[in-house]
């Protein structure tokens, strides 16, 4: 079952009359989505965002608690498993690299991962632009703000350059929303 009943959303193993027996994850992260079971390894398949709060990534967990990182680069993972709980089909990308392909056998005992696709890279023969992450603190002083910069290759702090700011709303957020952007 999945629960954030420690303020986080997590999954707890239950026995059939419905009697909790353990808390399987824990920490401050959150379990974002659970792609199903791995019937021979008895492990529960799911995304979460463990490392890092934007970092969506791969993962399995024993009926004891312990946890496997499935994949290994950075990036924004989607996956399905397979019906028998096998194998991923792992789609992802970065900044610098537009879609890739994998499918993970998770049977070993490090995953192995066979590319099916790493799509040609759509800015060969241009200069990257300069790909800029960090955080602020909010007017709390607590709460972690995230915010990725797009610069120019060949940028100068010392010139003035248009910008634009997109506000994310959140999940509740449906749609773009012209009064969230502004240039200066």
């Amino acid at each position: 079952m999945q629960s954030q009943k420690d303020g986080f959303n997590h999954l707890y193993l239950f026995d059939a009359d419905g009697k909790e027996l353990k808390q399987i994850t824990k920490g401050e992260w959150v379990v974002m989505e659970v792609l199903g079971f791995n019937k021979k390894q008895k492990t529960v398949i799911f995304k979460a965002n463990k490392e890092h709060p934007l970092h969506h990534r791969l993962y399995s967990v024993s009926m004891k608690g312990e946890i496997k990182q499935l994949e290994t680069v950075d990036g924004v993972h989607n996956a399905e498993l397979s019906p028998s709980g096998n194998f991923l089909i792992d789609r992802f990308s970065t900044p610098t690299r537009p879609r890739v392909i994998d499918v993970v056998d998770i049977n070993q005992k490090t995953p192995r991962h066979t590319n099916l696709l790493d799509a040609e890279d759509p800015w060969a023969g241009y200069q990257y632009p300069i790909f800029e992450c960090g955080s602020i603190k909010a007017a709390d002083g607590v709460t972690d703000l995230y915010y990725r910069m797009v610069k120019p290759a060949d940028f100068n702090p010392d010139k003035k350059y248009p910008t634009v700011i997109y506000v994310y709303g959140g999940p509740p957020s449906t749609s773009w929303d012209k009064s969230r952007c502004r240039t200066k």
